[in-house]
C-alpha cells in the first residue's frame, strides 16, 4: 500500500467543493457562488487539518511529514483559475465572448416611410447622429419619405432586423419648421452586437430652406444639388458631399479648419482667416447655374462634384 501524502485529500476535497461552486454559478446562483469562493481560507484549513490527522495517525515518535508538492500546487492553479472564470462570468465577459463567437453580419434593409407634411412648413432642420450617412434627394410632393439600411454584426437575422427596426425617424412640426430626428440604435463595440454602419435616404420637399446640424463625429451628408432651392446650411458634420449638375441653381459657401478638407474637382480660392487665435480657411464661393439659391458649409470634410 502506497504512502499517503499531505495534499491530497486536499485536493480531492478542493475539486468536488469547486465543482459545486462553477455548478451553482451556471445555473444563475452568483450570489452564493461568490460568497463560497468569499471562504477560500477554508483551503489552507483543510491542509492544516490533514497535517494535524497525518501526525495523530503517525506511528513514529517524530514522525516526518511528506508533502504532495503536485497536489497542493494544483489546488492553488485550480481555484485560481476557477475564481477567473467566475469572476469573467459574473461580469458578463463570457456571455460578449460567446455572442461574438457566434455572430455574423447581417445586411437589414427597413421598409420605405412617409409622412404628409403642412403646406406651411417653410423650414426643415434636420439633427444628424453621429456614425451615420444621410444621402439627400427631393421631391414634388408636400410629404418626407425616408428608408434606412444597416449591417448589424449580432448571432441571428431576427435580432438583426429587432436591433434595425430602433433606428426610427420622428418627424415633429412645430409652427412653420419641420424637425426631423433620427432615434439612436445599437452600436456594435467590441465583442457586443450591434449597427456598424447605418444609411439613411431622406426625400425632401423642394422650395423649403433647410438646416442640418451635425455631432461632428463620423457624420456624413451626401446633397443632391437639384434640390436646394432656399436657403440651406450645414454645420456640424464630419463629411459632406455635395453634386451638382447643369440643373443646380445655388451659391455654395465654405468655411473650413483645414486647406486639405476640400475635395473634388472644384479649383478654390482660398483665403487664411484669424478669429481669436483661431486660424480658419475662407473658401471663395462657387456658382452653380444662374445661383439663385444659397448652401453654406462650415466645418468638415467637403467633397464637391460638378458634372
Amino acid at each position: 500500500m502506497g504512502r499517503w501524502r499531505v495534499g491530497t485529500l486536499s485536493m480531492g476535497i478542493t475539486l468536488m467543493v469547486l465543482g459545486v461552486i462553477l455548478l451553482i454559478s451556471l445555473f444563475g446562483g452568483f450570489r452564493i457562488a461568490d460568497q463560497l469562493l468569499k471562504a477560500w481560507p477554508v483551503l489552507l484549513i483543510l491542509l492544516g487539518g490533514e497535517i494535524l490527522y497525518y501526525l495523530y495517525r503517525a506511528k513514529e515518535e517524530q514522525p516526518k511529514i511528506r508533502y504532495d508538492i503536485f497536489s497542493i500546487f494544483m489546488i492553488a492553479v485550480i481555484f485560481l483559475t476557477s475564481t477567473i472564470f467566475y469572476g469573467f462570468a459574473s461580469m458578463g465577459i463570457l456571455g460578449y465572448l460567446t455572442t461574438w463567437v457566434n455572430s455574423n453580419d447581417y445586411s437589414i434593409a427597413l421598409e420605405t416611410m412617409e409622412k404628409p407634411i403642412n403646406g406651411n412648413i417653410n423650414k426643415i432642420i434636420i439633427q444628424v447622429p453621429n456614425w451615420t450617412t444621410i444621402e439627400l434627394k427631393g421631391h414634388s410632393e408636400q410629404k418626407i419619405t425616408y428608408r434606412g439600411s444597416g449591417d448589424v454584426f449580432c448571432t441571428s437575422l431576427e435580432t438583426a432586423e429587432e436591433i434595425m427596426k430602433q433606428g426610427d425617424v420622428i418627424i415633429e412640426e412645430i409652427g412653420n419648421t419641420l424637425y426631423v430626428h433620427f432615434l439612436s440604435v445599437d452600436r456594435r463595440d467590441d465583442f457586443k452586437q450591434g449597427v456598424t454602419n447605418l444609411h439613411y435616404n431622406l426625400f425632401l420637399p423642394v422650395d423649403v430652406d433647410v438646416e442640418i446640424k451635425g455631432g461632428n463625429y463620423y457624420s456624413k451628408v451626401a446633397v443632391d444639388g437639384e434640390i436646394v432651392k432656399g436657403d440651406w446650411l450645414i454645420d456640424g458634420v464630419s463629411n459632406i458631399q455635395v453634386i451638382g449638375n447643369a440643373k443646380s441653381n445655388f451659391q455654395l459657401e465654405l468655411a473650413v479648419d483645414d486647406m486639405y478638407n476640400l475635395k473634388g474637382n472644384i479649383d478654390w480660392e482660398v483665403e487664411e482667416q484669424q478669429d481669436q487665435g483661431f486660424i480658419q480657411y475662407v473658401v471663395g464661393g462657387y456658382q452653380f447655374g444662374e445661383a439663385q439659391h444659397r448652401l453654406n458649409i462650415i466645418g468638415g470634410t467637403v467633397e464637391v462634384i460638378n458634372f
